[in-house]
C-alpha cells in the first residue's frame, strides 16, 4: 500500500439492542507496517482497531461516531491520521536516514558474515559517528554479538534487523512516552529549555493540538527576562485559539506571573495550563534557581508539582543535548523530552543515547514547520525512519 493511498475498509454498525463493544469491527492498517510497505492489504472482516495505546480517547471517539451513524467517517479519518503520522516521521528523519543508511550499507548492506567481530567493529564506528554515544553503542554491539553467536547468524541483513530491535528496546525501556493527564483539572505542563531550542513554537503547537481536541487551554507567559518573548508567545496562542495569562505592567517576577495564572486556571476550570519559562542555559545558576521557585509555586496548588516538565531540545545540537538534559534533570527534574527540528538534521541518533543514559522518555517530536507538525513520539516509527 502506498502511504498516500487510503485503504478501503468496511464497518459493521451495531444492530438495535446490541452493544457497541460486541458490534464494532473496523479496519486498521498498522502504521508501523504502512511505513515498511510490506504488509498486504487485509480484508476488513479480519481486522479491528488496536486501541491499546490510547484506548480511552480513541474508543470514545469511535463509540460517539457510531452513535451518530458516522462510523465509516471515523475509520477513514483514523486511517488518514495514521498514514500522515508515518509520512511525517519518514520525511522528518530523511537527513539522518540518508547518512546512516549510506554508512550502514557498507557494513550490513547484504551478503554473508565473513568475520563477525570485524563487521561489528565497523558497525560500532558508524553508530558512534551518528551521535548515538559511546556507552549506548557499546551496549548495542554487545547485544548484537551475543545474539549473532546464539542464533548463529549467517547474513548481514540479520544484523541490521537485530540493530533495529535493539534500538527499539532502548527507547521503550523507560517510563511511558505518553503525555501525562491529571486526575483532576487542570493538567499542568511546564516547558523548559534554552533560548533557540524551539520552546515557544512547541508550546504553540501543543496548545493547538489540545484546542483541536476541544480542551480549554491557558498558556502562562512567564518569560519576563526577554522583551519579545511575550509578544511571540501571544502570536502563537492566538493562532491556537487558546487563552494566555501575561505579566502585568511592571511585573518582573516569573513566579508572580505564574501564581496569578495558576489561580485563574483553577478558578475558571481550564483543562490544561501550559507554563512558558525563560530560555536559559543549563549553567545559569540564578535562572535555574528562579525555575526551582516556579516549581514550588505550582506545588502550592498541587503538591505533586507539574504533571509534566518537558525539556525542549534542538535535534541539530546532537550529543550536546545530552549534557544539557543531565543538568536540567538534576536541578529541576525532567519528565520528558520534546525534540524539535528533527527534520533539519542528520544527528537524530542522539535521541537514543539521551533516552538510554538519562532514562527520560521522548514525549513529543517536531517534524516540520507547520502548526500541526508536533507529533507523539513513536519508537518503532522513529527507528524505521532513522535506519531505513
Amino acid at each position: 500500500m502506498k502511504p498516500n493511498t487510503a485503504p478501503s475498509f468496511a464497518i459493521s454498525l451495531p444492530l438495535r439492542g446490541t452493544s457497541f463493544s460486541s458490534s464494532l469491527e473496523v479496519c486498521d492498517q498498522s502504521k508501523k507496517r504502512l511505513l515498511l510497505e510490506r504488509q498486504p492489504r487485509r480484508n476488513a472482516t479480519q481486522a479491528v482497531f488496536d486501541f491499546v495505546k490510547k484506548a480511552g480517547e480513541e474508543q470514545k471517539k469511535a463509540f460517539e461516531a457510531l452513535r451518530q451513524g458516522k462510523g465509516i467517517d471515523y475509520v477513514r479519518d483514523k486511517v488518514k491520521r495514521d498514514i500522515e503520522q508515518v509520512r511525517k516521521f519518514n520525511e522528518g528523519l530523511t537527513k539522518s536516514r540518508e547518512k546512516l543508511a549510506r554508512d550502514l550499507a557498507g557494513v550490513v548492506g547484504g551478503g554473508a558474515i565473513v568475520e563477525l567481530d570485524e563487521t561489528l567493529e565497523e558497525l560500532e564506528e558508524v553508530l558512534i559517528m551518528s551521535d548515538l554515544g559511546v556507552d549506548t553503542v557499546e551496549k548495542i554491539i554487545d547485544d548484537l554479538r551475543d545474539e549473532a553467536r546464539a542464533q548463529r547468524l549467517q547474513v548481514k541483513d540479520d544484523i541490521k534487523t537485530g540493530l533495529k530491535a535493539s534500538l527499539v528496546r532502548i527507547l521503550k525501556g523507560v517510563p511511558s512516552d505518553e503525555l501525562a493527564l491529571a486526575d483532576e483539572k487542570p493538567t499542568i505542563y511546564m516547558v523548559i529549555g534554552a533560548n533557540g531550542m524551539g520552546k515557544t513554537t512547541t508550546i504553540g503547537k501543543l496548545a493547538t493540538r489540545l484546542r483541536r481536541q476541544e480542551k480549554r487551554v491557558l498558556v502562562a507567559a512567564c518569560d519576563t527576562f526577554r522583551a519579545a518573548a511575550v509578544d511571540q508567545l501571544e502570536e502563537w496562542v492566538k493562532r491556537a485559539d487558546a487563552d494566555i495569562a501575561v505579566p502585568q505592567p511592571q511585573q518582573k517576577s516569573p513566579s508572580g506571573v505564574l501564581y496569578s495564572a495558576m489561580e485563574r486556571a483553577f478558578a475558571e476550570d481550564y483543562d490544561y495550563i501550559i507554563i512558558d519559562t525563560s530560555g536559559r542555559l543549563h549553567t545559569n545558576l540564578n535562572l535555574m534557581g528562579e525555575l526551582q521557585k516556579m516549581v514550588r509555586v505550582v506545588q502550592k496548588f498541587r503538591k505533586e508539582g507539574p504533571d509534566e516538565t518537558l525539556l525542549v531540545v534542538d535535534a541539530s545540537i546532537g550529543r550536546n543535548a545530552v549534557a544539557q538534559a543531565k543538568t536540567w534533570k538534576k536541578d529541576v527534574g525532567v519528565s520528558g523530552l520534546a525534540v524539535t527540528k528533527l527534520d533539519g538534521t542528520a544527528r537524530a541518533g542522539f535521541v537514543v543515547s539521551c533516552v538510554d543514559e538519562l532514562k527520560i522518555p521522548v514525549k513529543l517530536v517536531g517534524v516540520g514547520e507547520q502548526i500541526d507538525d508536533l507529533r507523539d513520539f513513536d519508537p518503532e516509527l522513529f527507528v524505521e525512519g532513522l535506519v531505513g
